[in-house]
């Protein structure tokens, strides 16, 4: 089962929670960076993360982000793709670009919709040059609970 709720505001955007239920286990997903805010099972919350959005906004460490365009670092904020360079925001040190940059997935407003009687996917644009990477990219990740377990499901089309 997928209930909604209302879990605060993003730049005068509302922000919603998904809340997946199913058997012992019960998921709880939020449109501001896809965040994994809770995962409950048998009575007994096992993920760290906050209790209102404020939270979020104030953490530096990605809580429970879906991360992107790149998960972890590209060391000196740049590479190189079919002979041409691409300079990225550096927001580790100045000298690294971590989790996509000051701008990656983590710190983004999805849309999120029900996606099945146990299935949320949360959706995402990103146009090219956001944080210096190339193409327009289409993203999504599906958050599923089956059974005793929860799956979690990327997918990404981009334009170069």
């Amino acid at each position: 089962m997928v209930t909604v709720k209302d879990f605060g505001e993003f730049k005068g955007a509302p922000v919603r929670e998904f809340i997946i239920s199913r058997g012992k286990l019960r998921a709880h997903i939020i449109e501001y960076g896809a965040i994994l805010r809770s995962l409950v099972f048998d009575g007994r919350d096992i993920v760290l993360g906050y209790d209102d959005l404020a939270g979020y906004l104030a953490d530096s460490s990605n809580q429970g982000a879906t991360v992107g365009r790149y998960a972890n670092r590209i060391g000196g904020g740049a590479y190189e793709l079919a002979g041409k360079s691409y300079a990225l925001d550096k927001n580790e040190n100045g000298t690294t670009t971590l989790h996509g940059g000051a701008a990656g997935f983590g710190k983004r407003l999805f849309k999120g919709e029900k996606a099945g009687e146990s299935s949320v996917k949360m959706s995402l644009f990103s146009k090219s040059g956001e944080g210096g990477f190339n193409g327009d990219m289409n993203f999504s990740v599906t958050f599923t609970v089956v059974a005793d377990r929860l799956r979690i499901s990327y997918e990404a089309t981009c334009t170069e």
